[in-house]
């Protein structure tokens, strides 16, 4: 599935979500999960990804040109991909990659009770 934007506050251009009709959902697992409401179907999400317009204010280097949840990778542990745009000349650049175990734990650490 996956949804086009125009004109979007910070830039939005495309978002989506690929899942595996084919995977047995398992959330002790910690499987990420989409339903179909329609039908009451769980499926088991693999991918997600958002991609980003190129902004005029500031270099593009330092903007997020996509990144990708990959829930399935690291034999299911999953991991996070950072891609930015491109400076002007270059031609490649590696994405970043963060463990999504990583990314879960640092957030938990980071969470605050604002009551």
């Amino acid at each position: 599935m996956f949804e086009k934007f125009k004109g979007h506050p910070d830039g939005l251009i495309y978002q989506s979500v690929t899942y595996d009709p084919d995977v047995n959902v398992d959330e002790n697992a910690g499987h990420q999960i989409i339903e179909d409401k329609q039908y009451g179907i769980r499926y088991y999400v693999k991918k997600m990804a958002q991609k980003f317009c190129l902004k005029e204010n500031s270099p593009p280097e330092k903007q997020i040109r996509k990144t990708e949840f990959n829930f399935a990778a690291d034999g299911g542990k999953g991991e996070v991909l950072i891609y930015y745009h491109y400076k002007e000349g270059q031609i490649f650049r590696a994405p970043d990659k963060i463990s999504q175990l990583d990314l879960v734990s640092s957030g938990k650490r980071g969470d605050t009770d604002d009551n």
